[in-house]
């Protein structure tokens, strides 16, 4: 290296000093002055401590364990790129106890619990080592015992199968490497895993990118990129802000990486440091200085975000977060970060534009803030002077925030009735059919619940052979067509997925409730609240409706409830808008405001009641044909058979708008869509 471009000319076995400290990086062990040595940074391991799916089995004290479950039982990791390892590494684990017939290895895309959905997978039968490959036998590999150490490789296209140490198989893939994560399912017999670890491959360099922005953890100051400097997050002082340790004896000096949470990441890779559900709904960015720059919300400035995505100094920490307002001078050396014109000393938002004050200290500033001066208020939808908080009808349309929430809602429309299954007094009956007759409802977006929720019926006669669940596309009346069933035969319950048989789970009686809850890409079935089984989906929650398929037998089904999971902060938007309910003056967007449907006049046209009356709201939600569906979300609201036959919107000067025929006015109609003023009303009903 020449001596312009050597950052030691004089000593031959170093030419690199990342950190400006004076110590080459081959032998520095702080290479960017982080706090945290780069051994550290380099992830030699990292234990596998993070199960999301856990399903007849266990996790604890770093020993996995399950015994039994006929391939219905499983556990799986969080994918290893949230510890740091995307290729080049090894899987390892222990052998405690080898239960009888038992799989684990590495999983791609989760589609069910059994065997065959894990793509390299070691099967200990009794004493003897078998391979499979996404369920296809791949042949016996000798014997395995208690105190054995198993092993899987991914190497740039390679993997490879070892046992203490011994190489047993490899086998090439093609493509780039998945972002694999440990996928098991057991059979039977008590099994017993522990020292589940990745660790880099030898002659890796040992080097990791966490957040995959060219950058490696030991010189990437912001490893996660959640604008948090790394020195922050391994618990030292950054007092000068330059993101680096403020005394050279604090280099390399954290040993081990904090773990505020406990979950196996260390905080400095931990989107979310404080949430060992690491599900999304506490990211570190969000609570701090530079959240509104994340605009996807993945809890990382990057270029995956309107103003991320560059790093000019190559630092590893975006200029956004070194720059906020873009002029030139870093954070720390800016008086007025934002450049609104007050100086940081002063501004309560340094990083805010548009904000400089917050008189009551609620955390929003007196330009956005509704009540500046009163903190436990801080909007006023309706502008009737009460803050949301204290507002019993926040939308001012004459129905009450709790009736429109609509906490729970009966299963009542049925466009699909086939062969013999009908529909009387809220009692779903099939008898016969050879799969050939079915009942769809409508999908349960049109309830207002997407995910988070159970769906709930009572078997009241139980036929012979009939299934009942839930479908995403419908395209047949055979229960095939159903992903997620119940099947019912006799006295027998099974649970069949999209027609393959999953298991029998003991008896079924009349008067049982059965019921599958949606969340969080899982499926959990219940009989009388208790567990039976779960799988879990990829991909978003699909719009389900309740799919069913009858053979044989007269079976009887009520009392079908939708109804929100405990904790779930359920919000109902009925018409799929973004504007829940509550504060939606059209709720399902026939073109009707609520407060019209709820019974009111709006001769101002405001699409508020007239007289406001604080404390007055409509006792009882009009049903005009007693369908069980409220007007304001109904719309068919005088059709009981919601047939879409007989829209409300049809007898609207709007109708000729509704060209997609939905009876809503929507983006899915040519000229609907756009609410600019966020109220739920279509702005072309406002502009006409």
């Amino acid at each position: 290296m020449g001596d312009n471009a050597d950052a030691f000319p004089d000593d031959a076995s170093e030419t690199t000093d990342s950190d400006g400290d004076g110590v080459g990086d081959n032998s520095d062990i702080d290479k960017d002055n982080d706090g945290l040595s780069d051994e550290l940074e380099s992830r030699t391991q990292a234990d596998i401590v993070d199960w999301p799916v856990l399903y007849g089995a266990s996790f604890s004290n770093g020993v996995l364990s399950a015994n039994g479950g006929s391939w219905s039982y499983q556990a799986n990791s969080a994918r290893f790129s949230s510890y740091g390892f995307t290729d080049n590494y090894r899987l390892n684990f222990h052998v405690d106890a080898l239960g009888t017939y038992n799989m684990f290895g590495l999983g791609n895309a989760e589609s069910s619990a059994s065997y065959t959905d894990i793509d390299y997978a070691f099967y200990i039968a009794g004493t003897t080592l078998y391979i499979y490959e996404s369920g296809a036998y791949v042949g016996s590999f000798g014997t395995v015992a208690a105190g054995d150490d198993l092993a899987l490789e991914v190497n740039n296209g390679t993997l490879a199968y070892y046992r203490n140490g011994s190489l047993v198989r490899s086998v090439n893939y093609s493509g780039s490497t998945p972002d694999f994560y440990v996928d098991t399912s057991f059979y039977s017999g008590a099994i017993q895993l522990s020292g589940i670890e990745l660790t880099p491959l030898s002659g890796s360099g040992a080097s990791t990118d966490a957040d995959n922005d060219g950058i490696t953890n030991d010189l990437d100051l912001d490893s996660d990129n959640d604008t948090i400097p790394d020195v922050i997050e391994a618990g030292l002082v950054d007092a000068d802000g330059n993101l680096q340790v403020d005394a050279i004896n604090l280099q390399g000096s954290v040993n081990p990486a904090p773990d505020s949470d406990g979950d196996g990441i260390p905080d400095y890779l931990d989107l979310e440091s404080h949430n060992a559900a690491n599900d999304g709904a506490a990211y570190d960015m969000h609570g701090y200085d530079f959240a509104a720059f994340d605009t996807n919300g993945d809890g990382k400035l990057d270029s995956n975000d309107e103003q991320g995505g560059n790093d000019v100094n190559g630092n590893g920490v975006d200029d956004r977060a070194e720059d906020a307002d873009g002029d030139g001078l870093s954070n720390p050396n800016d008086d007025d970060d934002d450049n609104d014109g007050t100086l940081d000393i002063y501004d309560a938002f340094p990083f805010d534009p548009n904000e400089t004050t917050d008189s009551d200290g609620d955390g929003m500033g007196d330009n956005s803030d509704a009540f500046p001066t009163d903190a436990s208020e801080t909007t006023d939808t309706d502008g009737d002077g009460i803050g949301n908080n204290r507002d019993m009808d926040r939308d001012n349309d004459g129905i009450a925030n709790n009736l429109e929430s609509n906490i729970n809602a009966s299963v009542t429309d049925w466009p699909v009735l086939t062969g013999n299954a009908n529909l009387s007094q809220g009692t779903l009956i099939g008898n016969g059919g050879y799969w050939q007759s079915q009942a769809n409802s409508k999908r349960f977006s049109e309830y207002g619940f997407r995910s988070h929720y159970q769906l709930s019926f009572l078997v009241d006669s139980l036929g012979t052979y009939n299934m009942i669940g839930l479908g995403r596309d419908e395209t047949s009346a055979s229960y095939q067509d159903i992903d997620y069933a119940f099947y019912i035969v006799g006295s027998t319950l099974y649970i069949y997925e999209s027609g393959a048989s999953k298991g029998s789970f003991g008896g079924i009686a009349i008067g049982d409730t059965l019921s599958i809850q949606v969340a969080d890409r899982v499926i959990a079935y219940f009989r009388n609240n208790e567990l039976l089984r779960t799988h879990v989906f990829e991909g978003e929650t699909p719009d389900f409706y309740v799919d069913s398929s009858f053979y044989s037998g007269a079976v009887e089904i009520s009392r079908f409830l939708l109804s929100p999971l405990p904790g779930a902060q359920f919000v109902a938007d009925s018409d799929n808008d973004g504007i829940p309910n509550d504060l939606d003056l059209d709720s399902d967007n026939d073109a009707i405001p609520d407060v019209v449907e709820a019974g009111f006049e709006d001769v101002d046209n405001n699409f508020k009641v007239d007289n406001f009356d604080p404390g007055a709201t409509v006792a009882s939600l009009p049903d005009s044909d007693n369908d069980g569906i409220a007007d304001f979300i109904d719309l068919e609201s005088l059709n009981p058979g919601n047939n879409s036959t007989n829209f409300d919107i049809d007898s609207t000067n709007f109708a000729g708008f509704d060209t997609y025929r939905d009876g809503r006015l929507d983006a899915r109609d040519a000229l609907g869509g756009q609410d600019a003023n966020r109220n739920g009303v279509d702005d072309l009903i406002e502009s006409l």
